[in-house]
């Protein structure tokens, strides 16, 4: 269940209405409590700091709105570049991983005797790879 019902009364004026019924009506024009310190308590919680940036945005002159909106997608464009580097990252560990495991399997068998052939077929490695290993 949401906490909060919000609305937009126009461009410049924006409501929530909380559990208890409560209206709360901000101005994004004008908005009283911008400093976090200078609010009510109840107004301090993270869904009015969304709407207390976004009327402060709002003020922007439009050469900074259009400075604004650039920094924030170049700032997103890296936050994306980042998570992508960190899923391959963690691909790519996996896939090093399982092969370290693979070789690691093949060790063991060849110390036990098993045939190539077998330890390929059950490692993933190929017969090269295992007659590699044999050598070291």
């Amino acid at each position: 269940m949401r906490r909060w019902r919000w609305g937009v009364l126009s461009t410049n004026w924006a409501y929530f209405v909380d559990r208890g019924g409560k209206k709360w009506d901000l101005s994004t024009k004008k908005a009283d409590f911008v400093d976090a310190e200078e609010r009510p308590a109840e107004l301090r919680q993270e869904i009015f700091e969304l709407l207390f940036d976004a009327a402060n945005i709002a003020t922007f002159a439009p050469e900074d709105k259009i400075k604004y909106e650039f920094a924030m997608t170049t700032e997103r464009d890296i936050r994306n570049q980042i998570r992508y580097a960190e899923k391959q990252g963690i691909e790519q560990g996996i896939a090093q991983g399982k092969e370290q495991k693979a070789i690691e399997i093949a060790r063991n068998l060849l110390a036990l005797g098993v045939d190539v052939d077998t330890i390929a077929r059950s490692s993933g490695l190929t017969e090269a790879q295992i007659e590699a290993l044999k050598a070291v």
